[in-house]
């Protein structure tokens, strides 16, 4: 976990998964690299109880690590 706060009924989250590419993924045959990827997620509650959870991977970074996606690829 990177950073964690709370703001009434949300409450975000930001962190980063570190691995290794070990399996396929997405046609992607195993590399072996290694891979760095940052989350992030909004939970919602109501009463207590989480209502929603809206979460974001940096899918983009994590396929130009595995080489799917060329460096001189950029995003918007």
């Amino acid at each position: 976990m990177d950073r964690e706060s709370g703001y009434g009924r949300r409450h975000l989250q930001r962190g980063t998964g570190r691995g290794t590419h070990t399996g396929p993924y997405g046609g992607v045959p195993a590399t072996g690299k290694p891979v760095e990827v940052r989350d992030s997620a909004i939970w919602h509650f109501r009463e207590g109880k989480v209502t929603e959870i809206f979460t974001l991977k940096d899918q983009f970074g994590f396929l130009k690590q595995i080489e799917y996606l060329p460096e001189s690829v950029h995003a918007a």
